[in-house]
């Protein structure tokens, strides 16, 4: 499958566009326009230093980077600068709504989601995208996967010398 960049599709790409807007939308609709009282609240910890408005384009600017980052491809660079903010920002909402929670019960339920959210981001940063069909062992009918004739996945065929390999070879090089 292809992207409409002409692409591979990209699992991780795919996250970090659909972050990025996220926490785009996020920091425009939910902060900077419409500031929810309760939350303006519990991140009172982090409003002691920081006003509610540079957060929120805070919020827009990392949703942002991770859109661009997102859409560049075979650039693991700005997709680490994606996911560092997009795990930055959801670990201080989870550090302050876990700081509110004493003063605000409710505030509880936010900071699991928050803290699980940055987790799964940081997790999901970690996880490289699957290499493309043909070169997947089992997917290809290459007799190195055990598709073709011979042996089982992952365990080469024994039909001989493979042509342009040394005798001692047991993968052909797209299949290591």
């Amino acid at each position: 499958m292809y992207a409409a960049t002409g692409a591979p599709f990209s699992r991780r790409r795919a996250i970090l566009v659909t972050l990025g807007a996220g926490w785009a939308g996020y920091g425009a609709l939910g902060i900077l326009a419409n500031p929810r009282s309760g939350t303006t609240q519990m991140l009172d910890v982090i409003n002691r230093w920081v006003p509610m408005a540079a957060l929120g384009w805070l919020w827009v600017a990392a949703g942002t980077v991770a859109i661009v980052a997102g859409l560049l491809v075979r650039c693991p660079r700005w997709q680490a600068a994606g996911f560092t903010g997009l795990a930055a920002l959801a670990g201080l909402w989870a550090a302050a709504f876990t700081t509110a929670v004493p003063q605000y019960p409710t505030a509880s339920g936010s900071a699991c989601i928050w803290v699980a959210l940055a987790l799964a981001i940081v997790w999901l940063s970690g996880l490289d995208d699957p290499p493309p069909a043909r070169l997947r062992k089992g997917r290809s009918g290459h007799r190195c996967d055990g598709g073709g004739r011979g042996g089982a996945a992952g365990e080469a065929a024994d039909v001989g010398p493979v042509p342009g390999h040394e005798p001692a070879q047991r993968f052909h090089d797209d299949c290591r």
